[in-house]
């Protein structure tokens, strides 16, 4: 059985992968940058007081300098939701501000007028007590009481105020409860979900394809390769050394997840301890998120994580093949293109076309069946439900076989160019090469 002992690479691979310091260092690095950035982000975003509720205004009097000519008693601007405190009219700006400079919590309140609409600006008098907060505590409350200013300056009595500032509560309904609720989350993940999946598919094809090159040539270059050719066949050890830089990934990957998870458990904790509003803010939103993810069937979230380990294995192989044509680091840059310009005319193609956002009918669903474009797009897709678990299965299948046959060709390759001297092949030249060999084995077996 040509893969036969692959289990012995990919153990032996994936430990010295993992205990390598510049994996170790990356892996912790970054967990920690995550640990401990998301909690200082989620308390220097939270502003103290973080209840919602606003801060008081600890002002003593307002001096209201109104240039507009408006029919309003001041002194009940209190009952209205404005602080309850002392009111008084002045005849101009320049004697506001002289007024309020005999009292050191005093703020001053100027209105006008242009083009049609009020303007409402409070003003801190110089060498006053108040800060900044107390002036924007005032100016928040008054514009939210300054509709029922103008009403009473209009003449409206008491009842026809009431009636005016009365709640209204709209709603919508549907068939089945939340669904409307449902449907607008789906389709704000329907525009995000596709375009995370590919960036994050792209990222991490790109950076460990490139290390499954580096693993493959590590024997050419350290003399290990007769030995390993003697006892163990390529295939089994292109497949153990793919699997193994892979679950290295895919574990690295994990890390930095916990990280994450990590930096948000830590940070409502402090938040509890400071600021218990704000952290209930935070928890409603990690509560959305759950919300969303539940929207996600099982099946299509096993089917879109099959997809996703099964394109990047098929990226690795792709790599392999890369690292099997070069007999010497200094070569990859030639041999890997293969690999390189795959994935960025797939990632390019994924972005140009509408399928991204749902377009099965447009004629561009074919990208979900050609293995290398249907790796950035069907994960998303599938879990959003815009495609079946029929089409998506077959899209895997379809990505599996060319994995299996790329994983074959790399051992091929290997073995071809063991004894290869000079520079790489060219695609052309190692084409008739396989070819060539292939032709020759039938002679020998029909001998």
């Amino acid at each position: 059985m040509i893969f036969r002992r692959w289990t012995n690479v990919f153990s032996f691979t994936f430990t010295q992968h993992i205990r390598s310091k510049g994996f170790r260092l990356s892996t912790l690095i970054v967990a920690l940058v995550f640990l401990i950035l998301i909690p200082v982000i989620l308390l220097l975003t939270t502003a103290p007081g973080g209840s919602g509720a606003p801060v008081p205004c600890t002002a003593d009097a307002v001096i209201v300098s109104d240039t507009t000519g408006l029919d309003f008693d001041w002194q009940t601007l209190g009952s209205l939701g404005c602080p309850d405190i002392s009111y008084t009219a002045a005849p101009d700006l320049e004697s506001a501000l002289k007024d309020a400079g005999t009292n050191d919590r005093s703020l001053v309140l100027h209105i006008g007028q242009e083009a049609g609409s009020y303007t409402l600006t409070v003003i801190l008098p110089e060498n006053t007590a108040l800060t900044q907060d107390d002036a924007d505590s005032f100016s928040e409350a008054l514009g939210s009481c300054f509709s029922a200013v103008l009403a009473q300056s209009a003449g409206l009595t008491a009842d026809q105020l009431a009636a005016l500032n009365a709640e209204v509560s709209s709603a919508v309904e549907s068939g089945s409860d939340g669904a409307g609720a449902d449907q607008a989350l789906m389709e704000g993940l329907g525009m995000m979900v596709p375009y995370i999946v590919l960036m994050l598919l792209y990222f991490l094809i790109l950076f460990y394809g490139q290390g499954v090159a580096n693993s493959v040539i590590l024997e050419k270059s350290s003399k290990l390769m007769d030995t390993f050719l003697v006892s163990i066949h390529p295939a089994a050890m292109i497949m153990g050394k793919l699997l193994a830089i892979a679950a290295a990934g895919i574990f690295q990957l994990l890390c930095w997840v916990a990280g994450i998870a990590g930096g948000f458990g830590a940070g409502i904790l402090l938040l509890k301890l400071t600021s218990p509003g704000a952290e209930a803010a935070v928890v409603q939103i990690i509560s959305s998120l759950s919300a969303a993810t539940s929207l996600f069937s099982p099946a299509a979230g096993l089917t879109a994580l099959a997809f996703v380990i099964a394109g990047f294995l098929m990226y690795c192989a792709l790599s392999a093949i890369g690292g099997s044509l070069a007999s010497k680091q200094e070569d990859l840059s030639s041999t890997n293109f293969l690999f390189s310009l795959a994935l960025v005319v797939s990632f390019l193609v994924s972005l140009s076309t509408d399928t991204l956002n749902g377009g099965l009918s447009t004629g561009s669903s074919w990208v979900y069946y050609v293995p290398f474009t249907a790796v950035l797009t069907v994960p998303g897709r599938v879990l959003l439900g815009d495609l079946t678990i029929g089409q998506s299965l077959i899209s895997l299948g379809l990505t599996l076989a060319l994995t299996a046959v790329l994983i074959l060709a790399a051992g091929k390759t290997y073995v071809l160019m063991s004894f290869w001297k000079g520079n790489p092949p060219s695609l052309k030249k190692l084409f008739n090469i396989l070819v060539h060999s292939k032709s020759e084995k039938e002679k020998h077996r029909s001998v």
